[in-house]
């Protein structure tokens, strides 16, 4: 089967390689579809262009549909129409167009639909390949596709000229523009079976024609378009970049002779789907997009809260449904409208009931609608919160009660709940005041349907304690003791009450009314093993008829815990405070440590007052091989003291480097050596050591047997024949003790000082860790008890000449140096 291409148009003539190749690059450069948008071409393709003969350059323009005039000025117009979405070149060369400022209320808030049609996001391309409707009608430019089969095959691309007509060879002129294209179909082939004998025929389109149309008024690029014939008004739209950001999206209208034909709403398309009024256009049409007329925004719980066009008398229920209806958290009930009219300065507020469809406010431009948020609470609710497995709300029925939510202590309950208090917190009026009921959470739940299983009303609140975890105890309370103050007036004093001391959750609690002094201790969680129960105290406020106020005390007794009389078991009044003492020298968890050289190291357990010696005597005395000298003794009290002595350093330092600074003492300081030195003593963590003389300790010489106390640690090392000498030496390190040597001779078995020692300020870490200074000579050290012994350290520092600050630098390497000296020794034990 052969294809013969046909059409009623003139031939084209031959062109050259090099001229095709010219306006081949010319159209890619012409061949948008926005006209404002088309690149320059260069002046040498232009040039090559005119260099052309006339002819040639008007059969290349027919060919591909370009209109020369603009860029020759001398050639003639070309009568051939261009590919579907290509620009029709204009006499005069369209300006971009200038984009009016957006309003304010278009700042704040996009206006639906408004990118619809924005190029930089949309994914429109126009198409030549969609299917033919049957409505079409033919018209020049159109290409018809006949295929001939049977006795003769053949396939016919005819164009239809400008006459309307197609030529078929063997059947003549045919007439079809104007036609549907079904009834064109059905006319060609009769005329084929009526002309070609034994010949049937199948008619299709192909290239259809493109069309002119004028973009005008507030769209981004205005201006005179080449697009398909089966474009309509939105994909104009999209061709011509969209609307200004005051282009209508409701009232788009299309113009044709001089008559408006028809509208589009866009959102129609956007909210509905239906592309109804989305009319295909004709060549000469005008789509005009005027400026919007009205604009209202709605915020709040609806699905899209935007600015939506108004058209017409829409309500605000309207304006609800273009903004995808409330959210599920909405109140529209209770909707607020601020309107201000042209003119004035001041908003009008309305209220209004979106619910009332019949009620529902007619809408003008400006409008600002408010749809609030409804309030997070439940009518018929029950909210367990605390020491619950499943914490959270739950319905309330008519005979609702405790085990009716609360079944199982295994199951529905966390193992640390306390099963002697829980809370109901109900509201007791309609300005939400509350009030508490105590109750036994194991009783209720264990006599379900009796008195001691609650009733529960709508909207009470279950809460539940738990008895090892005090701060989730106290985070619980914290909202009901605040709520009990806040609404507390004259005659009707807060009722809350507190306790402290030996019990396991001190604290403030809610009061109710015919409370006594034993419920106060069971919301505490109960006693302690360590209460005095035969003496606690009542302190209560009285206020005297005169105004003024005073404090009573009584002595209560808890001996016979939940058995007495009324006469001990006090009613409790607003702001009572009972204070439960503790048992007197109680201690039953104090603990020292005892290692080392004693036959028996370990932990014990001590009673008040005991001492050091009798610890030792516990852990069955000395051994043979025990350095009492060297004896280590640490308590966490004075690690801490320690601890705030060296940040109290680390804040001196900083202060008088400051001060030398603004007063220009210094003139140059290290900020680095400054820091780490800071930083250093701010992360300091001390050991805690105190100097005992184990000897005189074991002796009983008063003052030296130390009294112990909770968390003490005596560490006993074996014996020591070494002395240890650091600092400004030439070899630090650790020799055999001498008895006959003295601080030279060590000093000499160090190869000497280096030349930043300052020999004056030498000193000796004695074993017990006291340090000893020489105050006569770096040789000698005349007082006996600074002589040297087994396990003395001997510390040569810098010089003062060296450093900066000799007191800051030897307040540091005091405090290190004794510490690592502990640590170390603690450490081998």
């Amino acid at each position: 089967m052969k294809t013969i291409r046909r059409k009623v148009s003139m031939a084209r003539p031959a062109v050259c390689r090099l001229g095709r190749f010219v306006l081949l690059a010319f159209l890619a450069f012409a061949g948008s579809a926005q006209a404002a948008a088309m690149p320059a071409v260069s002046p040498a393709m232009i040039a090559q262009l005119k260099s052309m003969p006339k002819d040639q350059q008007v059969a290349l323009a027919r060919q591909y549909g370009v209109d020369l005039e603009s860029f020759s000025g001398s050639v003639e117009p070309s009568a051939g129409l261009a590919q579907p979405g290509q620009v029709l070149v204009q006499t005069v060369a369209p300006q971009p167009p200038i984009k009016k400022p957006p309003t304010a209320v278009e700042l704040k808030y996009k206006r639906f639909g408004e990118d619809l049609f924005n190029r930089e996001v949309s994914t429109f391309a126009v198409t030549d390949d969609a299917l033919v409707p049957n409505d079409y009608r033919l018209g020049p430019g159109d290409e018809v596709r006949i295929m001939l089969y049977g006795k003769d095959n053949n396939e016919h691309l005819l164009e239809i000229d400008r006459n309307g007509e197609i030529l078929l060879l063997g059947v003549g002129p045919l007439v079809v523009a104007g036609l549907r294209f079904e009834d064109a179909r059905a006319f060609i082939q009769q005329r084929v079976k009526n002309n070609l004998v034994g010949v049937e025929a199948n008619i299709s389109l192909g290239r259809m024609r493109a069309i002119s149309v004028f973009m005008a008024g507030e769209v981004q690029v205005p201006g005179a378009y080449s697009v398909s014939a089966l474009s309509t008004v939105s994909q104009v739209l999209f061709v011509a970049g969209g609307m200004t950001n005051i282009g209508t999206l409701r009232n788009i209208q299309v113009k044709r002779g001089g008559a408006t034909i028809a509208t589009f709403d866009t959102y129609d398309l956007l909210l509905r789907g239906d592309a109804g009024q989305d009319v295909r256009l004709q060549s000469g049409d005008v789509v005009f997009v005027p400026p919007y007329e009205r604009l209202a925004i709605i915020e709040g719980e609806v699905k899209r809260p935007m600015a939506y066009e108004l058209l017409g008398h829409e309500t605000a229920a309207q304006l609800v449904f273009m903004a995808g209806g409330f959210t599920h958290d909405a109140y529209p009930s209770a909707a607020v409208l601020l309107r201000k009219s042209q003119g004035q300065n001041l908003a009008v507020v309305k209220n209004i009931n979106l619910l009332d469809i019949e009620q529902s406010v007619a809408l003008v431009d400006g409008d600002r609608l408010r749809v609030p948020q409804a309030a997070d609470t439940y009518e018929n609710a029950i909210t367990i919160k605390g020491a619950a497995v499943r914490p959270g709300i739950y319905a309330w029925s008519a005979g609702t009660r405790v085990s009716s939510l609360l079944r199982s202590v295994k199951s529905d309950l966390l193992p640390t709940v306390d099963l002697n208090y829980a809370l109901i917190i109900r509201e007791k009026n309609p300005r939400l005041e509350i009030v508490v009921k105590q109750f036994n959470l194991g009783d209720a739940m264990l006599n379900p349907g009796t008195d001691l299983d609650l009733a529960l009303e709508p909207r009470d609140q279950l809460i539940l304690f738990e008895l090892v975890d005090l701060e989730s105890r106290t985070t619980l309370l914290e909202p009901i003791i605040g709520k009990l103050r806040a609404q507390a007036k004259q005659g009707e004093p807060v009722q809350v009450v507190s306790i402290s001391g030996a019990v396991k959750a001190p604290g403030e609690y809610p009061l109710e009314q015919g409370d006594r002094a034993f419920a106060l201790v069971r919301a505490a969680g109960g006693f302690k093993d360590s209460a005095f129960l035969a003496a606690a105290e009542l302190r209560r406020v009285i206020e005297a008829v005169s105004g003024s106020v005073d404090l009573e005390y009584r002595e209560l007794s808890f001996e016979a815990f939940g058995q007495l009389a009324d006469a001990n078991n006090l009613l409790l009044q607003s702001r009572d405070h009972i204070t439960v003492r503790d048992i007197p020298d109680w201690n039953p968890g104090e603990l020292v440590e005892v290692r080392g050289e004693v036959r028996f190291p370990g932990d014990y357990l001590i009673r008040r007052g005991e001492t050091i010696a009798e610890i030792i005597a516990r852990a069955g005395g000395l051994t043979e091989d025990a350095f009492p000298q060297g004896a280590i003794f640490t308590r966490v009290e004075i690690a801490r003291l320690e601890n705030e002595r060296a940040a109290e350093l680390a804040g001196t330092i900083r202060d008088d480097v400051a001060a030398s600074m603004l007063t220009q003492e210094t003139q140059s300081v290290d900020f680095a050596e400054i820091s780490s030195i800071t930083e250093t003593l701010q992360n300091f963590e001390g050991k805690g050591r105190l100097l005992v003389n184990l000897d005189k300790a074991l002796a009983g010489v008063a003052g030296e047997n130390l009294v112990l106390a909770d968390g003490d640690r005596l560490a006993i090392p074996q014996k020591s024949l070494t002395v240890s000498i650091i600092g400004q030496v030439r070899r630090q390190g650790t020799h055999v003790f001498q008895s006959d040597y003295d601080v030279k001779d060590y000093v000499s078995l160090a190869a000497g000082m280096t030349s930043r020692a300052d020999k004056k300020a030498m000193y000796i870490v004695k074993a017990n860790g006291a340090v000893m200074s020489a105050k006569t000579s770096w040789l000698k050290f005349s007082n006996p008890q600074q002589q040297l012994a087994p396990g003395d350290t001997i510390v040569v520092p810098v010089n003062n000449r060296y450093k900066d600050s000799l007191s800051m630098w030897q307040d540091i390497t005091q405090i290190m140096y004794q510490s690592a000296v502990a640590l170390a020794a603690m450490a081998s034990l």
